[in-house]
């Protein structure tokens, strides 16, 4: 019998991130890498990239921000 998953919702992303624009584009790479891979998927990319990003199981840096001259 299969586990019955529970949604995410906008509001599990923003506990974790205050900035939701940084969490899609975290979350969106993820999948895209994810999709990538030749491993076939119980789920779409999308969805499992969400529920690893409210887990905090994506690990990720930020660059460092080139000054101006």
């Amino acid at each position: 019998m299969m586990e019955k998953r529970r949604r995410i919702t906008v509001e599990d992303i923003w506990e974790r991130f205050p900035n939701k624009y940084e969490a899609i584009v975290i979350a969106s790479r993820y999948a895209r890498e994810l999709a990538r891979r030749k491993k076939k998927l119980d789920r779409k990319p999308v969805i499992i990239a969400l529920e690893k990003l409210v887990r905090g199981e994506i690990r990720y840096r930020h660059k460092k921000q080139q000054q101006e001259s």
